[in-house]
């Protein structure tokens, strides 16, 4: 169930780059889209498994829809509160599992990620 209480937004970055006609220098820039899922923390097992120097600044799950698109390098913002002015940034690490036994038995297609904390 995607059940995070709090906004969950998927930040698309454009960096920044030299603008071949003019040499001027065009800025990063950011457009965002909200997406729905679940937050969660990794167990002490699982942690055991993670390469330690990402699991000291910080590592959580997060399972969307299988619809939703996010590859290794994208940034999500997850809003710990709701009055929006508490907010972690967050880079997607890998893509640990595939629903497999969710959609043979009741039809539900979702991806959990691995994120870590943005320092």
């Amino acid at each position: 169930m995607f059940n995070w209480p709090y906004t969950i937004t998927k930040l698309i970055v454009t960096a920044g780059y030299p603008n071949q006609s003019t040499g001027v220098w065009v800025p990063e820039s950011t457009a965002s889209s909200s997406i729905v899922g679940h937050v969660s923390d990794f167990s002490v097992k699982e942690l055991s498994y993670i390469d330690p120097g990402i699991v000291a600044i910080g590592v959580r799950k997060l399972a969307v829809e299988s619809t939703v698109t996010l590859s290794p390098g994208d940034r999500v913002q997850i809003h710990e509160d709701s009055t929006g002015s508490n907010y972690s940034e967050w880079n997607v690490e890998s893509l640990l599992v595939t629903s497999g036994l969710l959609n043979s038995h009741a039809g539900i297609n979702r991806n959990t990620y691995m994120l870590s904390r943005r320092t």
